[in-house]
């Protein structure tokens, strides 16, 4: 999945922003060089598809109910079976597992 992008992403071109002015109505600057508001910055990927997204949001509840909710992964699981269908939460589990964050041990 895609790091932590902190400001968002461009408006222009759907690069991740790097840096943003420190003051009401600044500016933010997209790895390409675009100047454009904070305010218009996109907080999602836009390259990312509806799916991929769904998936990575999956994956941060996954790893905040086990990080800060003391859940084990099946019990987190349980929960977003709420919110989610279950090939997207599967494929959330997978990646996480892929990388050895959690264990339901």
């Amino acid at each position: 999945m895609v790091g932590e992008v902190k400001y968002g992403y461009c408006p222009i071109c759907g690069a991740a922003g790097k840096s943003r002015e420190r003051r009401p109505d600044g500016n933010d600057v997209c790895a390409n060089g675009h100047t454009y508001s904070s305010r218009s910055s996109i907080p999602f990927n836009p390259k990312e598809t509806k799916e991929e997204r769904a998936i990575g949001l999956c994956r941060e509840l996954i790893l905040y109910c086990y990080t800060w909710h003391d859940l084990r992964p099946s019990e987190a699981r349980q929960k977003l079976l709420s919110i989610f269908d279950n090939e997207t939460i599967t494929k959330a589990f997978d990646d996480i597992s892929s990388k050895q964050e959690v264990s339901d041990g």
